[in-house]
């Protein structure tokens, strides 16, 4: 390894500044914020003390492996991986790395659970890598912030969920990706800068400013809910939003700018007709009457399914077992709308009954359709025709 290198003005700035008279307190201390951080998590296995996170590393043509932060400013690294098995973990300092690529990478987001206890407004700050994937774990911010991406290429989060913390992730150009996340409790969710932000199949709850910036924005069938801000970003003419759930009697849209396309979205009613159309959006006065009890009805293009089972990922965080609840919570979804289908042909309503064997289809997702439960297997070459 090489001997560290002095601190530059720049990466000195860029790194989080640590708090100045904090004993280990947490960074955002709020009612929402404890409460995200409160929700158990049953399947991650505890110790007295949680772990200490290695990574393995490439620098100069060599491997090995070592404490992520004793990475921090050295010079020529490659990809840094860092690979977490079930557990809880945490990192204690603010680390600054200037590498080729980066990916954490845990079991799941129901079993692997990173501590944010650096006392730093910045965790983790990464410069320069082409590529960063961050999936399939927990982050919990306690007294350290979360994740500075700067000058960086194209950056993946999958199956993250963040909770509690001064912000998820802070990005500057880059081409980013969001899917199947959680961002719950937190101060900011994402904030991001030039580039463009595309986020799909996300929940955004109970945090005071889920997305914010200024950059070309993507969302699709992402859930925001009863957030003081959902959205806010000044937005131009290539950006899109498309159905997706703005819930919260007091949550504010709040992006400024135009986007090009805004449709099949539900949305506060005030909302609805000011930065979203009334041609295609519909008003939703609360997250609970969703989708079973909607009073103005449901747009046409709404992804029911997409935008429930993002909501869901919210709301089983604390279940036993949130994967195993998700995954009968797709097949009772695929197992209702087969049946209505099938209630629809016995009344000769063959389009209702299409749309019923689609919706079906749509919950029980990529799943081998073999197992898929009778009711649906009944139906499913009907909700595949055109």
């Amino acid at each position: 390894m090489n001997a560290t290198t002095p601190l530059c003005a720049l990466s000195a700035a860029l790194l989080a500044v640590t708090v100045a008279g904090c004993s280990k307190d947490n960074l955002v201390v709020a009612s929402w914020a404890d409460e995200a951080r409160g929700v158990s998590m049953p399947q991650v296995p505890k110790e007295d003390d949680p772990g200490q996170v290695y990574a393995d590393y490439e620098q100069e043509g060599e491997s090995d492996r070592d404490e992520l932060a004793d990475l921090s400013y050295e010079e020529h690294l490659g990809e840094v991986r860092v690979r977490l098995p079930a557990g809880q973990f945490e990192l204690v300092e603010p680390i600054y790395l200037e590498a080729e690529s980066f990916v954490l990478e845990g079991d799941g987001s129901h079993t692997t659970q990173l501590l944010l206890d650096s006392e730093a407004l910045t965790t983790i700050l990464i410069k320069g890598a082409k590529t960063v994937t961050v999936r399939n774990l927990t982050l919990v911010g306690l007294s350290g912030g979360g994740f500075k991406l700067r000058e960086c290429g194209e950056v993946l989060l999958e199956n993250v969920n963040v909770v509690g913390a001064r912000w998820g992730f802070d990005i500057d150009e880059a081409q980013t990706t969001v899917r199947e996340c959680v961002f719950a409790g937190c101060q900011e969710g994402i904030n991001q800068d030039n580039g463009a932000l595309r986020v799909s199949d996300t929940c955004f709850a109970r945090s005071w400013q889920a997305l914010r910036g200024r950059a070309t924005l993507e969302l699709e069938a992402c859930a925001f809910v009863e957030n003081q801000s959902a959205v806010d970003m000044r937005l131009n003419s290539r950006s899109r939003v498309l159905s997706c759930l703005f819930a919260g009697e007091r949550q504010d849209l709040a992006w400024t700018g135009k986007p090009g396309e805004a449709r099949d979205n539900l949305a506060n009613l005030r909302d609805v007709g000011g930065r979203l159309g009334k041609r295609t959006n519909l008003p939703i006065n609360h997250y609970r009457e969703f989708p079973a009890d909607l009073a103005h009805g449901m747009p046409l293009g709404f992804d029911l399914a997409r935008v429930h089972l993002a909501l869901q990922r919210w709301e089983l965080r604390g279940d036993r077992d949130p994967q195993r609840a998700l995954k009968d919570f797709r097949e009772d979804q695929a197992r209702r709308y087969g049946i209505a289908c099938q209630q629809a042909l016995a009344a000769e309503e063959l389009e209702k009954g299409k749309r019923a064997a689609r919706l079906g289809l749509a919950y029980w997702g990529s799943q081998p359709l073999e197992d898929a439960p009778e009711e649906l297997l009944n139906v499913a070459e009907l909700g595949r025709a055109d």
